[in-house]
């Protein structure tokens, strides 16, 4: 189950201002075409302004679709699950982490943070060792983008424990 990049409020929230200044800008931009005094260079400034503001809303909305995902949503200790990523500027240093969120125990070796480099499209892949110590829990993986600030979160479960 992929959850929104946790990074995307910060962005909404620039994208607003972003849409807020565009909107003024358009009301400038309507008041001065009924003013005889508007000047063309003015309004071509204003129109530049415009599109600019546009074009960075649009990627600050492509840049919060960062995800990361696992292969299964349950794994048996001693597995492997396949981490994949997609999302992240291209050549990014993506550092990755799974902590237990189902007790406060994360001290073994397998809860330490590793990093990996996103490709030239944003995307990356990784695997992550199932320990004894992880039967019968909740796990969150989270994949930081360290150059866009991108957090996406994946949780997947190690309930399918060996028999025997």
């Amino acid at each position: 189950m992929s959850q929104k990049p946790t990074a995307a409020p910060d962005r909404n929230i620039a994208m607003q201002r972003q849409c807020s200044l565009l909107g003024r800008l358009l009301g400038k931009r309507r008041a001065m075409a009924k003013t005889p005094t508007g000047s063309r260079g003015h309004s071509m400034r204003l129109a530049s302004t415009i599109l600019l503001l546009a074009l960075g809303a649009t990627s600050a909305l492509a840049q919060t679709n960062a995800t990361v995902i696992t292969d299964q949503s349950d794994y048996a200790p001693g597995s492997t699950a396949t981490i994949t990523g997609a999302g992240f500027q291209a050549g990014e240093t993506v550092q990755l982490q799974v902590l237990r969120i189902d007790i406060d125990e994360n001290s073994g070796p397998e809860h330490d943070p590793w990093t990996v480099l996103a490709d030239g499209d944003g995307n990356f892949q990784t695997t992550w060792y199932v320990t004894y110590d992880e039967a019968n829990s909740t796990l969150q993986l989270t994949a930081t983008g360290l150059s866009s600030g991108l957090v996406p979160q994946e949780i997947f479960t190690d309930k399918n424990a060996p028999s025997g």
